[in-house]
């Protein structure tokens, strides 16, 4: 066996020095949590090569769902983010990196969420987020537009309005909550925004946990019939357009 060069081994003496001092809930976590990033990286080698059936065989076009699964346990927040991720892929007996859409702005937003989140903590209502992102986001530089109403027709009839909370750069749909938990159907929301606009990548970010878990989120494949039969869940009908069709 290699010797440990001493960096190294004052590394792990600081690592377990820091580690038997945890109390036992804390060593739960603790453990927990490097359980989850290879949990992760395991889901991420199976969606990446979904990722390259999906763009050899329909273009453009990506799977329907979330880079990972609801996590049971915490996982440690990471402090910076200092690089996009890139999956690994060996599919064909070939290794090649495969990245998703616009990484680069997805890292910067996903930086921004941690940066809000740790300022303010999480058990704020939503709508606290949302204006702490929008000042953030000017802070840094990032053009958005901030719960933008995109018109909904059934024909030429006006039905209603979906409203993401950002639009990021143009190119990616960003939806916050501030729930103890998120449930799936919200995964749905972000698709359907994706469906409707024809972007290619939305994240779904929730800020009433301990720790910020990004699931990026990809419009579905069977877009074009989505368009002919829209769902009409998440749409917003404000009062005067309620009032317009009762006059109808």
């Amino acid at each position: 066996m290699a010797t440990l060069d001493l960096v190294t081994q004052i590394m792990i003496a600081e690592l377990l020095s820091a580690v038997s001092k945890l109390s036992r809930e804390e060593f739960r976590q603790f453990e927990a949590g490097f359980e989850e990033v290879r949990r992760l990286h395991d889901s991420e080698s199976t969606e990446a090569r979904k990722w390259d059936e999906s763009r050899a065989s329909e273009g453009m076009e990506t799977w329907k769902g979330e880079v990972s699964t609801e996590p049971d346990d915490s996982m440690p927040q990471t402090a910076e983010i200092s690089a996009p991720p890139r999956f690994s892929s060996r599919a064909a007996g070939t290794s090649k990196k495969v990245t998703a859409p616009h990484e680069d702005v997805t890292y910067r937003i996903i930086g921004a969420c941690i940066t809000v989140h740790k300022r303010i903590g999480p058990g704020q209502k939503e709508v606290i987020y949302q204006r702490a992102l929008e000042s953030h986001f000017m802070e840094i530089g990032m053009n958005f537009e901030a719960q933008k109403q995109l018109p909904v027709y059934d024909g030429n009839r006006l039905l209603g309005f979906y409203i993401p909370d950002f639009i990021v750069e143009g190119k990616v749909i960003l939806e916050i909550k501030a729930f103890a938990n998120v449930h799936q159907k919200y995964l749905g929301q972000v698709i359907t925004y994706l469906n409707h606009t024809g972007l290619a990548i939305g994240l779904l970010i929730n800020f009433g946990e301990r720790f910020i878990r990004p699931r990026r989120v990809f419009p579905s494949p069977q877009r074009t019939e989505y368009l002919q039969q829209p769902d009409y869940t998440w749409i917003f009908v404000p009062d005067w357009l309620k009032a317009q069709n009762r006059i109808e």
